[in-house]
């Protein structure tokens, strides 16, 4: 025991000092860092985010593009980004602008021998964070945006293992397909570490806030005692969600069952008991939102990775 023990601290020591010796892992976009830095001041205004996009032409001209598009099926051209908020909405398009710039900023990094689909990824990925949102929205939660974009980025750590760990990374996939387990685990088993731990690496070289780290690092392994655990329950939960509508991205089984998921009971205990709705019309309600919402982000999607 002791031996395995140190051997899986040394795999993942090994991962780590490697990680942090690469210069080719993404860059968290500029606007995406200042937006989160507007999003917790309380006296921010759409204008300043506005104003924080058009710093950005090709980023303006790709969030008219899609503002434009028959994905929200608007009546009349839509030629500015004062227009899009008005029409949109802020919290769309904060949403919108968060989108396409992380997925812009990992252009290079999918390739045609990589186990991960960028589409299947970014539509888990997109889908995960508008989820995020309805269950925190469900549960009357705010995060101030911020829930997006941490159902968003839950699972680049996958990106960074496939990109730079290709064979290891086949090899968990393979042992999770063959013996019935998480991929979470599997990774354990055969690294030390999991890519919730290796995406985290990554937000602490981006120097996202805390509350981000945790939804990264902690999805598949909740601390109830963790501050931000209420926003890592509900990326947590709109994760396995998302995977049950079909949305995996990488097709694996979703092994969990919400009855005993510690997700569910820290949230159901955040909102007042007498509030609750029956288990079952709330898990309707929240699914509603993934099967409303599934076809509009595959097709928000496919028109970015174009």
């Amino acid at each position: 025991m002791i031996e395995s023990r140190k051997l899986d601290h040394e795999r993942r020591q090994r991962i780590l000092e490697r990680i942090a010796t690469l210069d080719t892992l993404p860059s968290l976009p500029r606007v995406v860092s200042e937006m989160l830095r507007l999003l917790a001041e309380d006296d921010y205004s759409m204008e300043e985010l506005m104003e924080l996009v058009q710093q950005d032409p090709a980023l303006t001209a790709r969030v008219l593009k899609l503002a434009n598009s028959a994905i929200y099926g608007r009546p009349r051209q839509i030629d500015s980004l004062q227009q899009a908020m008005v029409v949109l909405g802020g919290k769309e398009l904060h949403r919108l602008v968060t989108t396409i710039a992380v997925m812009r900023s990992f252009d290079d990094v999918f390739a045609r021998d990589r186990i991960l689909d960028k589409e299947l990824f970014w539509s888990h990925s997109v889908g995960t964070g508008e989820l995020t949102h309805r269950v925190a929205s469900y549960f009357n939660l705010e995060f101030r945006g911020v829930d997006f974009t941490a159902g968003l980025l839950h699972d680049v750590g996958k990106v960074v293992l496939d990109q730079h760990f290709h064979a290891e990374f086949r090899d968990c996939l393979e042992l999770a397909n063959r013996r019935g387990l998480p991929l979470f685990e599997a990774e354990t088993k055969l690294l030390g570490l999991d890519h919730a731990e290796v995406g985290a690496v990554l937000a602490a070289k981006w120097e996202l806030p805390g509350s981000l780290l945790s939804a990264i690092r902690n999805h598949h392994c909740m601390d109830p005692k963790d501050p931000h655990a209420l926003l890592v329950a509900c990326v947590r939960l709109a994760n396995h969600l998302v995977k049950d509508e079909a949305m995996s991205c990488l097709g694996e089984d979703n092994l969990w069952q919400i009855e005993l998921d510690s997700a569910w009971q820290i949230l159901s205990e955040a909102r007042h008991q007498q509030e609750m709705q029956e288990r079952t019309s709330a898990l309707e309600q929240i699914r509603e939102g993934i099967q409303a919402a599934r076809d509009r982000v595959r097709s928000l999607v496919g028109e970015i990775t174009r």
